[in-house]
């Protein structure tokens, strides 16, 4: 696994070059998160497939300030499929990054192969609360992510350690990205969405409750949905072995 930097875009990569035999999947980051939240899949799928993790602008060295929409966040990840010339990939993303896959799917276009959403949905209204929190004491709020975006069966002193290198450092960037998941709102557009796409929710998911998942499933032709045992929020972080394995199973069976 290696940080890449090509253009203006950053990104994590295993292997590289990619296997020109080998399917490609990318991964799309949370709101707050950056490419590094997507260790384990980079890790553990690489050996079966093409396996990058992009970071959307605002962190890294991927060049720009955060974007204030989903969509200005697809044309970034639009613009990273055409410039590395990648061939029908799987777009898969967790909760703001399930909102790109699920606006980029919308878009209908030729060169995506299939999707893949995680603890996301339609719809991501954003308590005040927590907007408020990320104002006021952006220091806080980091110290406090694993209470609510963790399972309590996962909330171990090494897996809140490992949250540290995933987390944006700039409290603009975070609150740029929930305002932008704030606004966004496909409801009505769900039945543009064509291509085969895996819903994982989570069974302790607070933030985004299984019923954004059962809603996707059965409102998207071509869905199918699984629930990840014992996880939170951030499961491919929390049970990465269980989400590698529907993932592998989708792109090998879509």
């Amino acid at each position: 696994m290696e940080t890449l930097k090509i253009d203006r875009f950053e990104f994590l990569a295993a292997p590289w070059p990619m296997d020109t035999d080998k399917q490609t999947l990318i991964l799309v980051h949370g709101a707050g998160m950056n490419c590094h939240s997507w260790e384990p899949q980079v890790a553990g799928l690489s050996p079966h497939f093409n396996t990058l993790a992009l970071n959307l602008p605002g962190r890294g060295t991927s060049l720009g300030k955060a974007n204030a929409s989903i969509e200005q966040n697809v044309d970034f990840l639009v613009e990273f499929i055409d410039k590395n010339q990648i061939k029908m990939p799987i777009v898969c993303g967790i909760s703001m990054g399930g909102a790109v896959v699920l606006s980029l799917l919308a878009r209908n276009l030729d060169n995506i192969k299939s999707g893949i959403v995680i603890n996301s949905g339609a719809r991501l209204r954003v308590n005040t609360m927590l907007l408020k929190s990320i104002q006021k004491n952006y220091t806080r709020y980091l110290s406090t992510l694993g209470q609510f975006a963790l399972s309590p069966k996962n909330n171990s002193p090494e897996l809140i350690d490992a949250l540290g290198p995933t987390m944006v450092q700039d409290p603009g960037t975070t609150l740029k990205d929930f305002m932008a998941c704030n606004s966004f709102n496909l409801m009505d557009d769900l039945h543009r969405i064509t291509r085969p796409v895996l819903i994982l929710t989570a069974s302790d998911d607070v933030l985004t409750p299984a019923k954004y998942g059962e809603h996707l499933e059965s409102t998207i032709t071509d869905a199918r949905r699984h629930s990840i045992a014992d996880a939170g929020h951030l499961s491919p972080m929390e049970r990465p072995d269980a989400v590698n394995q529907e993932i592998k199973r989708f792109i090998n069976h879509p």
